[in-house]
């Protein structure tokens, strides 16, 4: 009905943020986890703003999400300093190939990856949380922010333990071919 349509409109801002924006950034020089990150926080914004409107539990859901986005931004820096080179991506030779033709920071493609395919599972759990404690909080508004928060922290971290899970299962899904062909010339992990 009128939420599956404010998704699909969602979808296609996020579709043109990330044809429009996100890959001529990367492709003129642009660090792709920057890009990534203001990609991710303009799709959060603009597609959570479509499906809720602008109301106490979208912002929550959007700075909630945002937070998330920056941290993974953080740890993808930390995974740089700490010797994750970034170049085990698929389609490295032909990405070296057209780095030496552009300004593609081939190193900073994988953590940028991350970044743009954990979107729709944190704006999933943003929001989730969100409605949860709008919920609660409708249902008893003498709750203070303290038990609120606590009661979101608990909801929070029952999403994440299957949120894990489904992300590294939709990876491995989506990588299944490559992933057997590292086990089978028994690459290390």
């Amino acid at each position: 009905g009128k939420n599956g349509l404010k998704a699909v409109i969602g979808l296609v801002i996020t579709f043109i943020l990330v044809l429009l924006y996100l890959f001529p950034a990367i492709y003129r020089g642009m660090s792709p986890v920057n890009a990534a990150v203001i990609t991710v926080i303009l799709t959060t914004i603009i597609t959570i703003f479509v499906l809720t409107g602008y109301t106490r539990k979208s912002l929550a859901a959007i700075l909630g999400t945002i937070s998330g986005v920056i941290i993974s931004g953080i740890a993808a820096w930390l995974g740089k300093i700490s010797g994750i080179s970034g170049y085990n991506v698929s389609n490295i030779d032909n990405l070296v190939s057209v780095a030496n033709c552009t300004n593609i920071k081939i190193g900073d493609l994988l953590f940028a990856g991350i970044l743009i395919s954990s979107l729709g599972a944190v704006m999933d759990v943003g929001l989730s949380v969100a409605s949860t404690i709008t919920e609660i909080h409708d249902v008893n508004p003498e709750l203070n922010t303290g038990e609120l928060f606590k009661r979101g922290m608990n909801v929070g971290k029952d999403m994440m333990g299957t949120m894990a899970n489904t992300l590294i299962l939709a990876f491995a899904g989506g990588s299944l071919s490559e992933l057997l062909l590292d086990y089978a010339y028994n690459l290390p992990y």
